[in-house]
C-alpha cells in the first residue's frame, strides 16, 4: 500500500531546480538538529542551575545530554557552570537563527528561480509548438498555465520543503525524547503514525480537488479570453451581459472546491492543539496514575513529546497545503508532455535577396479525423514570380499556403524549396526569408516603428531608417505618419485599435516587406482598402514583383490580373494553374469575371 508519496514528488521538483532542492533540504535538516539541540539544553541549564544553588550532586543521575556538555567544556578548558551553559544556549540559538535566515533566503531563490525556469520552460515549448496543436487550444489556456498555475506550483515547492522540515524535526524531537524517557519517543512514534494514517485520505480528496480546481480556472479563462476578445461587437450587439452569464458557472464550480478545500485546511489548523494537548493529557496520566513517574523528572521530555507531535500535525498541514496547489503543478508537466512540437530539419537555404522556387509534387493532405483537402497536388512556381491563388471561400487557399510554409504537414508527397525537401528544411531558418499578411492584421501592442521591425524592447534603440521610411512611404502610410505628435513613436495600441482596417493591413504589409522576404505571401491583401488604397496597394505590387517570390490569396481580379502566373482552386483539386495570360484566353470563370467587369 502506498502510503506518502513524498520521493515520486520530491523527484519531480527536483527535474525543475536540480540538486539545489537537497541543498534547501540539507538547510532544513541542519535547522531541524539545532532546534532539537537548544531544547535538550534546557538539561543541562537545569543541572547547573542546581549545582550553583547546591541542590543536587553532580554526579548523579547525569542524562547523555548532561554528560556530553559537560565533556565538552572539559575539553575546551572551560568550568561547567550556570553561566557557561547559558552563552552556549544562546551561541545555538544565534547559530540556529542565521541557519533560520539562510534558509529562508535560500528557498526564497530556490522559488524565484523555479517560477522563472517553468515559464521559460513553457514560452520556448510554446514557440516550438505545432500549428495544429495551436488550433487545438483556446488563448485562455495559454494565459492560465502561463500566470496562474506558475504561481501555485510555486507556492507547492514552498510546502513541500516546509513538509520536509517538519519531517526532519520529528524525527529529532523523537530521537532526543529516546534518549531521554524512552516512552515518550515511542508514544509520539505510536500516535503519530495514527494521525497521518488518518489524514491520509484527506490529503487525496485535497489533491484531486486541486486538479480539479485547475481544469475549472482553465474553462474561466478560456471564456474570459473569448468574451474580452469579442468585446466591441458584445458591446454594440448588446451581448456582452447574456454572454457574461455563462461564467457563473466555472465560478461557482471553483469557489465550491475553495470552499471545501478552506474548510478542510481550516479544520487541520484549529484541531492541530487540541489533538496535540489530548495525546499529552493521555500519556500524562499514563505516567503519573498507572506508572507512577514524578512529573518533574520527566519534564523536558514531555516538552520535547508536544514538540514531536506538533511537527507531524506540521508535517500534515504543510503536506496538504502541497497537494491543494499541487494539482497545478501537475497541470503544467502534464501540459508540456501534450504539446506537440514541430519536427524540423537542419539545411538552410542559400542566404540571397532572390525568390525562392517553390515545386509541389503529389501532395495530400487532411485534418486530422477530417476529410482529405488536397490530393495528389502538383506544380511548380519559378523564384521571381508572381501566383495569384484564386477559388471560392472554403476551397483550400489558405491552407495551400499553410502547407507550403509547413506549419501545417502535408499527409503525403514532397515540397521542394530551391530543391531541398522541406521536411529537410530548418523551419526557423526559412521561415526567417518568409513574409507572410494573413487575413486578420497582426498588429502588436507597440508603436508603428516597434511593429515595422519587430524591435518591442524598451532597453534597445530604435531607430527609422530610411529604407524603413522608403518601406512606409510605398505602403502609402507616409502622409499618415507626419500627421502624428509622435511620429513613427505613436502607440497604436493592442490589436492596432487606433488604426483604421486598411492602415493595419498597410502596416502589415510594410513589415513584410521591411524583412527582404525570399517568399511573400498575402492573404486578401486588399480586402480593407477604399479604392484610391487598393490602387496605389497595386502600384505597389507592382513595383515589387519580379523581386521575390509572391503567393497572393486573392478575390479581387485587378489583383489577380499583376500576378504572373494564377492557381484556380475549387473543392482542394487544381482546376486551372498556368500563365495568366493564358487564362484570359480561356473560358474560364475568372476569365468571365473579368470580362464581365
Amino acid at each position: 500500500m502506498k502510503f506518502i508519496p513524498f520521493f515520486k514528488y520530491l523527484h519531480e521538483y527536483k527535474s525543475q531546480i536540480g540538486l539545489r532542492i537537497y541543498i534547501a533540504i540539507s538547510l532544513v535538516i541542519i535547522s531541524a538538529f539545532l532546534e532539537g539541540i537548544g531544547i535538550a539544553m534546557l538539561l543541562p541549564l537545569l543541572d547547573s542551575a542546581n549545582i550553583a544553588n547546591g541542590l543536587t550532586n553532580a554526579n548523579s543521575n547525569e542524562s547523555l545530554a548532561i554528560s556530553f556538555v559537560r565533556d565538552f567544556f572539559r575539553h575546551l578548558g572551560y568550568e561547567y557552570s550556570f553561566t557557561t551553559v547559558l552563552v552556549l544556549i544562546a551561541s545555538i540559538i544565534t547559530i540556529k537563527g542565521i541557519t533560520l535566515l539562510s534558509v529562508e533566503y535560500y528557498i526564497a531563490k530556490l522559488k524565484t528561480d523555479f517560477s522563472v525556469k517553468i515559464r521559460l520552460r513553457l514560452i520556448n515549448a510554446f514557440s516550438a509548438m505545432s500549428y495544429g496543436f495551436s488550433l487545438s487550444k483556446e488563448k485562455g489556456f495559454f494565459l492560465n498555465l502561463i500566470n496562474e498555475q506558475v504561481l501555485k506550483s510555486t507556492l507547492s515547492l514552498h510546502t513541500f520543503i516546509g513538509a520536509y522540515a517538519q519531517g526532519f524535526n520529528t524525527i529529532v524531537y523523537i530521537g532526543l525524547a529516546i534518549s531521554l524517557e524512552p516512552f515518550f519517543g515511542l508514544m509520539a512514534i505510536f500516535f503519530g503514525f495514527i494521525f497521518l494514517f488518518l489524514y491520509r485520505k484527506l490529503n487525496h480528496f485535497v489533491r484531486e480537488s486541486s486538479i480539479m480546481s485547475v481544469k475549472k480556472s482553465h474553462e474561466l479563462m478560456s471564456r474570459l479570453s473569448r468574451f474580452i476578445s469579442a468585446f466591441k461587437y458584445l458591446l454594440v450587439s448588446s451581448n456582452n451581459y447574456p454572454l457574461s452569464q455563462e461564467f457563473k458557472k466555472p465560478i461557482n464550480e471553483i469557489g465550491d472546491i475553495d470552499r471545501k478545500l478552506a474548510l478542510l485546511s481550516g479544520f487541520t489548523q484549529s484541531s492541530r492543539e487540541p489533538i496535540i494537548m489530548l495525546t499529552l493529557i493521555f500519556i500524562l496520566f499514563i505516567q503519573v496514575n498507572i506508572l507512577g513517574n514524578d512529573i518533574a523528572s520527566i519534564l523536558v521530555a514531555i516538552l520535547l513529546f508536544h514538540r514531536a507531535i506538533g511537527a507531524v500535525l506540521g508535517f500534515q498541514g504543510n503536506w496538504q497545503s502541497t497537494m491543494q496547489t499541487y494539482g497545478s503543478l501537475h497541470y503544467i508537466l502534464k501540459s508540456l508532455d501534450e504539446i506537440e512540437m514541430e519536427e524540423s530539419g537542419n539545411r538552410k537555404l542559400q542566404n540571397n535577396n532572390d525568390g525562392c522556387n517553390l515545386e509541389i509534387k503529389k501532395v495530400s493532405f487532411s485534418f486530422p479525423k477530417g476529410e482529405e483537402i488536397f490530393k495528389d497536388f502538383s506544380l511548380r512556381i519559378e523564384s521571381n514570380t508572381t501566383c495569384a491563388i484564386i477559388g471560392p471561400s472554403g476551397s483550400g487557399k489558405t491552407t495551400f499556403v499553410d502547407i507550403v510554409t509547413g506549419i501545417l504537414p502535408a499527409s503525403s508527397g514532397n515540397i521542394l524549396i530551391d530543391s531541398i525537401n522541406l521536411k529537410e528544411l530548418n523551419y526557423q531558418s526559412f521561415r526567417q526569408r518568409i513574409g507572410y499578411v494573413g487575413q486578420d492584421s497582426d498588429i502588436f501592442d507597440g508603436s508603428i516603428i516597434e511593429n515595422v521591425i519587430m524591435n518591442f524592447d524598451p532597453k534597445k534603440p530604435k531607430q527609422l531608417s530610411v529604407r524603413a521610411k522608403k518601406i512606409l512611404d510605398d505602403v502609402g502610410l507616409g502622409s499618415f505618419i507626419e500627421t502624428l505628435p509622435s511620429g513613427v513613436e505613436t502607440k497604436i495600441g493592442e490589436k492596432g485599435q487606433k488604426l483604421s482596417g486598411g492602415q493595419k493591413q498597410r502596416l502589415c504589409i510594410a513589415r513584410e516587406l521591411y524583412r527582404s522576404p525570399r517568399l511573400l505571401i498575402l492573404d486578401e491583401p486588399t480586402s480593407a482598402l477604399d479604392t484610391h488604397s487598393e490602387f496605389k496597394m497595386g502600384e505597389l505590387l507592382k513595383d515589387i514583383c519580379g523581386k521575390t517570390t509572391i503567393l497572393i490569396i486573392t478575390h479581387r481580379y485587378k489583383t489577380a490580373l499583376l500576378s504572373d502566373n494564377v492557381l484556380i482552386i475549387k473543392n482542394g483539386e487544381k482546376e486551372f494553374f498556368g500563365k495568366t495570360k493564358e487564362l484570359l484566353k480561356s473560358e474560364s470563370d475568372f476569365n468571365k469575371l473579368v470580362k464581365n467587369r
